[in-house]
């Protein structure tokens, strides 16, 4: 998505950037008089078949949230939205922003739809932004709510990353720091590792909360059939070319590192996920395969595969293929990143803050090297087992939204 955005944004113009903030073209709202409450979701994509893990994270939360309030639900997308997609949602209706109905519902929700239809906002309207731009543009329903209902509710901030670092210092960077900075926010943190870095950079909240991160569910339904697959010496690497703060370009040459430091880096293969990409050249005639976005299935079955994972992350938050990796047993090298350090959360991770070509490739031999060790799969701890997930900070967020 990030990509899409960029390569929309800029436009050369007497030779400097040119920006088009089009995407953030605010919503113009309508007055409903429905008195129940009702929780939105405001999402950049809803069709689960191209959702990653942020995007599921989101909805399961919202669900999760929704149920316990037992009020009227809405989820708002900036992506198209379609017959197709709605059936992936039992009990959802589709329908345009402006309309109100008695069951749930799905809108499309993006330019041009803010551009045509006003949104319908109730006075017990709450929303859940879980983007920049989707909090950016909810900051002008809250000005609505406060102009004809008298106040305005709340908006949840499910924060899940340090967005500003997305971008170099620019004006995207100032506009995402602005979504952290207006009140009545109730933020939402995906990790403790994130809400800390948050803290230090001292942006203040109406209230904070805090969830860590758990496996996916039919991940740990996988890992709990005690499925028996031989191991292969295989590499796996979360390779997302697009997105810098996967740092591909250092991750590619730590392979290298490797393949040249390593007396039997011939054994190996080399095996990428996360995104389609032609197939890169490696030293002494090695190639990194990319299997490009999986299925579930397909990607659990390569977990249990491989041998050694690689994933790297520019990011406070601790991201969750390397935490995947080493629930499946993986011996797994990820990064530090100024007090994140992953090496706690399982015996599998080996956390380097060495963060150079060489750095990197030492630890991947280090981690071939305790593979003869065995593979232990991580099942009774809170991540696979599910106890760290948001489920616990639900009730504490309806007993505020219901005060």
């Amino acid at each position: 998505m990030i990509k899409l955005l960029i390569s929309k944004m800029i436009e050369k113009h007497n030779g400097y950037e040119k920006f088009d903030f089009s995407y953030l073209e605010p919503a113009r709202c309508r007055k409903s008089n429905n008195k129940n409450m009702r929780l939105n979701l405001f999402i950049p994509n809803v069709d689960k078949k191209k959702m990653f893990g942020g995007q599921t994270t989101a909805l399961d939360f919202f669900m999760q949230l929704g149920k316990s309030l037992e009020c009227d639900l809405r989820i708002l997308s900036e992506r198209e939205v379609n017959e197709e997609i709605v059936k992936q949602y039992d009990g959802y209706e589709m329908t345009n922003i402006e309309q109100e109905i008695e069951k749930n519902s799905i809108c499309a929700f993006g330019i041009e739809e803010r551009k045509k239809n006003r949104l319908s906002v109730r006075e017990k309207d709450y929303f859940i932004a879980t983007y920049w731009t989707t909090k950016y543009v909810l900051n002008n329903v809250a000005e609505f709510q406060k102009e004809t209902f008298g106040k305005a509710t709340d908006i949840i901030y499910l924060i899940q990353d340090f967005e500003p670092g997305f971008y170099r210092w620019s004006s995207e960077y100032l506009l995402i720091d602005s979504t952290y900075r207006t009140d009545n926010t109730i933020a939402v943190f995906n990790s403790s590792n994130l809400q800390n870095f948050f803290m230090r950079m001292d942006y203040k909240f109406s209230d904070m909360y805090c969830f860590e991160p758990c496996l996916n569910s039919n991940l740990r339904e996988y890992l709990e059939k005690d499925v028996i697959v031989e191991r292969k010496k295989k590499i796996l690497v979360y390779g997302r070319p697009y997105v810098g703060r996967n740092c591909f370009s250092l991750l590619i040459n730590a392979l290298n590192q490797f393949i040249e430091d390593y007396e039997f880096s011939n054994e190996w293969e080399f095996v990428s996920a996360g995104a389609d990409f032609k197939d890169v050249k490696l030293k002494k005639g090695k190639r990194l395969v990319s299997v490009g976005k999986l299925t579930l299935d397909e990607y659990a079955e390569l977990l249990s595969e491989c041998s050694v994972g690689v994933s790297l992350m520019c990011s406070p938050h601790p991201s969750y293929p390397p935490l995947e990796m080493a629930a499946f047993g993986m011996k797994t090298v990820t990064n530090t990143f100024q007090d994140k350090d992953l090496a706690a959360f399982s015996d599998n991770i080996i956390s380097v803050s060495d963060v150079s070509f060489k750095g990197i490739g030492k630890a991947i031999i280090q981690a071939v090297e305790k593979c003869p060790e065995g593979f232990i799969n991580m099942r009774n701890s809170a991540y696979v087992k599910g106890n760290a997930g948001y489920s616990i900070i639900v009730d504490q967020i309806k007993s505020k939204l219901m005060r």
